[in-house]
């Protein structure tokens, strides 16, 4: 099939950079590999392309421009046209994080990304779907779709990305749906109040198997990121079908300052009340069924537990930037 258009869809909110001048940059490389790319900034017409059953008859690759959230909701419109078997995925990674875009070598150079776009080769991965969540909340979660694509947790890591999602919308200057933009310098304060003021309840996870374990927060991981630089699972394999999980049993406000330590350091998976595993599917609810726990999905909120995952294997194509 020849490549005939190539949607980037970007998010003019995500991160701190010039986000049009890369966008306009990558545009400029794939004209130049005689490729049209096809800048898309509203949120309707994304919707519109990437539900579009068509779509694949005149585009074999689309860009997320912008960050991990963004990756997301382009992973999900695809899918309610069951347009992913059929489609690669490449990043320009313009959030904050940009965890998925670090995991698969993506980065600010767009004209290596337009090279790999002419290329046309992908590496299949595994990808995450929420089977069921029955949420008891008072706010919607914005989580607009099932699937994810790199990590899932519960529990204090979760009420962190809320905290920081309300820091964002309060603090914007903007009288629109955007959030402050923000760097990683701006979780510091935010994690440490979360420290002192969280709970920190009891959950209960149980995996295919049957074993269940109690925590007071919850890791899932599709692939070996996380915030900050840091890593919390153990070699994630991204192409098993199956997720990387870590449950961190002990609570309280000191527990997990040690805990955030331990993880910086490295040492936490040797910790006595760290326990770690891997499975095709997790349920994931309060032990107390009347706590409300967040949950936070690919690195935004997502509602709250109990809740049932599971894992697809290599259902998700994304651009190999490192083929010949």
């Amino acid at each position: 099939m020849s490549q005939s258009t190539v949607y980037i869809f970007a998010n003019p909110y995500s991160g701190s950079g010039e986000n049009k001048r890369y966008v306009a940059e990558l545009v400029e490389h794939l004209a130049a590999q005689n490729i049209q790319g096809q800048p898309v900034w509203e949120l309707e017409q994304r919707h519109k392309i990437l539900t579009d059953p068509n779509l694949p008859q005149h585009c074999n690759t689309v860009v997320s421009a912008g960050g991990d959230g963004s990756l997301g909701d382009v992973v999900n419109e695809l899918n309610l046209a069951n347009n992913l078997p059929h489609i690669n995925i490449a990043i320009l990674p313009l959030g904050n994080e940009n965890l998925v875009a670090k995991e698969f070598n993506f980065s600010l150079d767009t004209k290596t990304l337009a090279n790999a776009i002419a290329r046309n080769q992908h590496t299949s991965i595994d990808l995450g779907q929420i089977t069921s969540q029955t949420n008891q909340q008072s706010e919607p979660s914005p989580y607009q779709g099932n699937c994810f694509t790199f990590m899932l947790s519960a529990g204090f890591d979760a009420q962190v990305v809320y905290n920081f999602d309300h820091w964002r919308k309060n603090t914007s200057s903007t009288n629109t749906n955007a959030k402050k933009r923000a760097t990683r310098l701006n979780y510091i304060p935010i994690i440490t109040k979360t420290a002192f003021t969280y709970p920190f309840p009891q959950i209960e996870m149980t995996t295919d198997d049957g074993q269940t374990i109690t925590g007071c927060y919850i890791f899932a991981f599709l692939i070996d990121q996380y915030a900050g630089g840091l890593s919390i699972p153990d070699q994630v394999i991204t192409n098993d079908g199956k997720i990387d999980w870590v449950v961190f049993q002990k609570p309280g406000c000191l527990n997990a300052l040690k805990y955030m330590t331990l993880i910086a350091l490295k040492k936490h998976l040797k910790t006595k009340h760290v326990i770690t595993g891997r499975s095709k599917s997790l349920t994931i609810k309060p032990l107390n069924s009347t706590d409300q726990i967040p949950v936070q999905i690919d690195g935004d909120i997502g509602g709250r537990l109990p809740l049932a995952l599971t894992t697809h294997k290599q259902a998700l194509r994304i651009l190999d930037i490192n083929a010949d």
